[in-house]
């Protein structure tokens, strides 16, 4: 397998992993927001 497949393979990963992280905290992040500004 070349070298430059398995970059791109890992680059792939590494990119969606980054975006369901996102997706994962992003909620968290605006409730805690949403209860600073209630408070």
């Amino acid at each position: 397998m070349p070298l430059n497949d398995l970059y791109l393979a890992i680059q792939g990963h590494f990119e969606s992993s980054i975006i369901l992280l996102i997706l994962l905290i992003s909620p968290t992040i605006l409730a805690n927001l949403i209860h600073i500004k209630l408070s």
